[in-house]
């Protein structure tokens, strides 16, 4: 019980809530405070309802810098999903990289590099669409790929379905 103490006053010491703090160490047990020094956006990542945001707070005060690409990658991933909670599959990268520049604070370069780090770490996919870049996070660019397939088959059933019969089809 003297870990879990520990861990708890280093983490309320940081003004972190005693309702986050048992998730916190729930979801890390003893290496609660390591993961939470070394890259706190992690808590965005495997605690549900611990958003950016709150993981924001929480790493400026334990120290981590406003252009830590851990930061920098987080809050790309936590925009990706803002667009998709107002209904985008994708952001176009210019917008991405605007926005985020924005949102954080930080320079473009940082940026793209955190977008390429993102990329090798499957969080996000980068399509090539025409003369611009789309990115999309991974889970939505998937579900799109599945349901895009799903569709034309069933198109390709009803066109072999309706040279079998004869008829018309009704699109």
């Amino acid at each position: 019980h003297k870990k879990i103490r520990e861990v708890m006053i280093f983490l309320q010491s940081y003004g972190i809530s005693s309702t986050y703090s048992a998730k916190i160490y729930n979801t890390y047990g003893e290496n609660a405070v390591s993961v939470i020094k070394i890259n706190p956006y992690r808590l965005a990542e495997d605690i549900f309802c611990i958003g950016f945001r709150t993981a924001d707070d929480i790493a400026l005060k334990v120290g981590i810098p406003k252009d830590s690409i851990f930061r920098i990658k987080a809050g790309i991933i936590y925009l990706l999903r803002r667009a998709e909670d107002n209904g985008h599959c994708f952001l176009p990268a210019d917008e991405i990289l605007t926005v985020s520049s924005d949102f954080l604070g930080a320079d473009l370069s940082i940026i793209n590099s955190a977008i390429g780090e993102l990329q090798k770490e499957e969080k996000i996919i980068i399509v090539k669409d025409g003369g611009e870049n789309k990115i999309y996070l991974s889970s939505l660019h998937r579900s799109e790929v599945f349901v895009s397939k799903k569709i034309l088959e069933l198109i390709d059933f009803d066109d072999n379905k309706d040279k079998k019969t004869g008829r018309e089809s009704s699109y």
